[in-house]
C-alpha cells in the first residue's frame, strides 16, 4: 500500500537512493484540483501510482526526479 504523504524534491536528485516500493506507474499532474481528486478517489492505491503534482511548469529538479523514477524503478 502506498503512503499518502508529500515531500519536496531536492535540487540535486542525482545521488538520491530509492527504498522498496510497490508502485507501477509515476504520473505527473499539472493542477492541484486534479491531484486532490485522484487522491480522494483512491487512484494511487487502485493503480499503484506515484502521483507528482507539478504545479504548471515543473522545476528542473521535479523533471529530473520523474525521469529518475522512470529509469531506476522501471516505472511507466
Amino acid at each position: 500500500m502506498l503512503e499518502r504523504r508529500g515531500t519536496r524534491f531536492l535540487s540535486n536528485v542525482e545521488n538520491m537512493q530509492f527504498l522498496d516500493h510497490d508502485a507501477k506507474i509515476v504520473m505527473a499532474i499539472e493542477t492541484g484540483g486534479m491531484y486532490a481528486r485522484l487522491i480522494e478517489n483512491g487512484f494511487d492505491e487502485d493503480f499503484g501510482a506515484l502521483l507528482v503534482h507539478i504545479k504548471g511548469q515543473p522545476a528542473r529538479s521535479t523533471r529530473r526526479m520523474i525521469k529518475k523514477l522512470n529509469k531506476k524503478l522501471n516505472l511507466l
